[in-house]
């Protein structure tokens, strides 16, 4: 038996020949049932949720300090700098597998919830201890294929202001308004090619349709290893482990046929982003610590109860 660390779907996709491959009608709906899901009013969907990450810092804000845990995938840093704004590193090794506040803008608060997907989640986004009353706020997911809501990659953000969404979709689309014959678009302002395509929707949309199911069996393997772990983790995506030395820890594993996955190096040893040191930190020695001890073990939607007992037992054994 073999239990990956994540669940990638296989999916049958079929295009009508008459649809357009790149700005199908598959793409509105996605975007209508994705914020009728989330329980935002508008939706832009996006090439990915790194390209969504940009546009919504370059949309809100410029020259600005983005503060964001050390321990991070190296996109999210990527689409900081490309935003035209600054990186400032935190030693927030908690943010792991749930929404995180990205950064404030004004009024405008940008959350990155690339690892959690759920119903209803942007009507109850009080994360950070207050209900968020500001139609301007954006609240940006991931579809990447090992993510909750699974797909060939891409994104969506989403927000109750209509003017701000319809700005990075113009954005998105190279600078142009979104008419669908290319030939009668305006062009309004540089943008960049960012649009999620129409197989990527159709992909998508399939996930979306099982999205209740699949969350409601994690949630039986999350609640069996809280019991196992004596731990209250709450991720859709990630569930976190502490040992003695990961990289060893997971070869153990592997040879028991867990796939387990180190999440994520500390980015402030980089020496390109080392600029975004915070010296009034002393140092980062949660990220650094984690870097060598944490480890994720498999959480998804092809899993069951007496697998996670399994690879429960398996770490008893390598830990």
């Amino acid at each position: 038996m073999t239990i990956n660390l994540f669940r990638t779907p296989y999916v049958d996709v079929r295009v009508p020949s008459e649809e357009h491959l790149l700005h199908g009608s598959s793409v509105e709906e996605l975007e209508r049932d994705f914020a009728e899901y989330v329980g935002a009013n508008y939706a832009v969907s996006v090439s990915s949720a790194t390209m969504g990450i940009m546009l919504a810092l370059n949309t809100v804000c410029s020259d600005e300090y983005v503060h964001v845990p050390s321990l991070i995938p190296s996109v999210v840093l990527n689409a900081i700098e490309h935003s035209g704004n600054w990186i400032k590193f935190t030693d927030n090794v908690d943010w792991i597998g749930k929404p995180y506040l990205l950064h404030t803008a004004g009024k405008t608060q940008i959350t990155d919830s690339a690892h959690q997907v759920r119903r209803d989640q942007w009507i109850n986004r009080d994360t950070f201890g207050r209900p968020y009353e500001n139609p301007e706020d954006l609240m940006i997911f991931s579809f990447y294929p090992t993510k909750p809501l699974s797909g060939c990659d891409g994104g969506m953000i989403v927000s109750d202001d209509h003017d701000l969404i319809e700005h990075i979709r113009m954005l998105s689309m190279n600078g142009t308004t979104s008419e669908r014959d290319s030939w009668k678009r305006s062009i309004v302002a540089p943008g960049w090619k960012a649009y999620m395509n129409t197989v990527q929707a159709k992909v998508v949309q399939k996930s979306l349709s099982f999205m209740d199911a699949r969350l409601a069996i994690i949630k039986s393997v999350r609640d069996r290893y809280n019991e196992l772990f004596k731990s209250d983790q709450d991720s859709d995506h990630l569930y976190r482990i502490e040992v003695r030395n990961a990289p060893q820890f997971i070869l153990r594993m592997r040879d028991k046929g867990v796939n387990c996955g180190i999440h994520y190096p500390a980015m402030h040893r980089e020496q390109i982003y080392r600029y975004g040191l915070d010296l009034s930190l002393g140092g980062y020695p949660k990220s650094e610590k984690s870097e060598e001890t944490m480890v994720s073990i498999p959480l998804h939607y092809g899993m069951n109860v007496s697998q996670a007992e399994f690879v429960y037992e398996s770490y008893l054994e390598c830990k």
